[in-house]
């Protein structure tokens, strides 16, 4: 946990957004930041921790990936596709997975209402790319979004993040509504 934050507030030039999310039992910290390469400058790093206070035992969950993301073109103003591959490790009580997953984001900007908008990301691994106790992980994160500040986004949403394991069983890493804070560099 520690060389997370570290990472996340040690490069404030590196970074390009920092958010944080709360929900009842759950926090989310993450980052995106540039990478630098290609011409359309439409890639960045993502990464991120996900806490959920589960009794007993406690759920963490950390990921760090590759995002492309860019306008769906002329006849679709204020829509933006992206597509991802991200990696994450979690730490579930008494069982350690891990994943490398792909995914997809939608985000709708109205024209009318160009500081609202709505965004989807799902990502999904299935069993040749999860390990260790995992058979296959799946997320899903859904929020509407208003631009506070140009620098600033506040939102509601809804995470849905889950695991089977080799004996079958499926896990809920977390499953709630949040309320966030996007800063912008």
């Amino acid at each position: 946990v520690a060389w997370v934050l570290t990472a996340l507030f040690s490069t404030p030039v590196w970074t390009q957004s920092l958010e944080l999310n709360l929900g009842d039992k759950s926090v989310e910290i993450g980052f995106q930041a540039p990478t630098g390469w290609g011409a359309s400058g439409r890639s960045q790093f993502d990464g991120g921790m996900l806490f959920r206070d589960n009794n007993p035992e406690d759920y963490t969950l950390a990921g760090f990936g590759i995002e492309v993301v860019g306008d769906a073109g002329l006849s679709a103003p204020g829509l933006q596709f992206g597509v991802s591959i991200k990696g994450f490790y979690g730490s579930l009580s008494q069982i350690d997975v891990g994943a490398i997953a792909i995914g997809g984001l939608l985000r709708f900007a109205p024209e009318a209402m160009p500081r609202v908008y709505f965004q989807i990301t799902g990502r999904y691994a299935p069993n040749v790319v999860t390990f260790n106790d995992g058979e296959n992980m799946r997320f899903t994160d859904m929020r509407i979004g208003y631009e506070i500040l140009p620098e600033a986004e506040i939102y509601l949403g809804y995470r849905n993040a889950e695991v089977e394991l080799e004996s079958g069983v499926e896990e809920t890493i977390d499953e709630s509504g949040f309320l966030g804070l996007r800063i912008l560099f």
